[in-house]
């Protein structure tokens, strides 16, 4: 019964860390431009300047409004990724569905850590990343859709 318990510990660990070293490198794609800058401010989006303030002091940003501006902006970001999907420009890839996942175990991550009175800025920031990148990733198609350069997307 406790081998039976080790293992399961040990393969849900192997797992989570394996999931994270993949996020981690879809996130390390490289855009042509930094469309998120354009879609964060069009769409009034927080993630950006949350992330440049967790950066640099995470004193000044509570974590009630940290967590909804996130949340918002992570709402925010799937309905443009389905109204971008929906238009017939570009498909969501098996790496996008992989990091809606990631950030729904990021978002409980970090409940948990401040529940546990924990510093939730790593998880903050892996989701300001995540976001950023999806923002990238919107930009990027609605580019591709506005230049008429179908083949080239990603």
């Amino acid at each position: 019964m406790i081998f039976a318990a080790l293992v399961l510990v040990t393969s849900s660990a192997l797992f989570l860390f394996f999931l994270q070293v993949v996020c981690e490198r879809i996130l390390r794609r490289e855009f042509e431009q930094p469309y998120f800058k354009l879609i964060a401010d069009t769409n009034g989006l927080e993630f950006a300047a949350l992330r440049v303030a967790l950066q640099e002091d995470d004193q000044g940003v509570k974590y009630g409004r940290l967590r909804l501006a996130l949340a918002c902006d992570y709402k925010a970001l799937t309905f443009l990724l389905r109204k971008v999907e929906a238009s017939g420009f570009g498909r969501a890839s098996f790496e996008e569905h992989l990091l809606l996942g990631y950030c729904h175990f990021l978002f409980f991550a970090m409940s948990l850590r401040h529940s546990l009175g924990l510093q939730v800025k790593p998880a903050a920031l892996k989701l300001a990343a995540i976001l950023e990148y999806f923002a990238n990733v919107v930009g990027y198609r609605v580019e591709v859709a506005r230049t008429g350069n179908f083949a080239a997307t990603a």
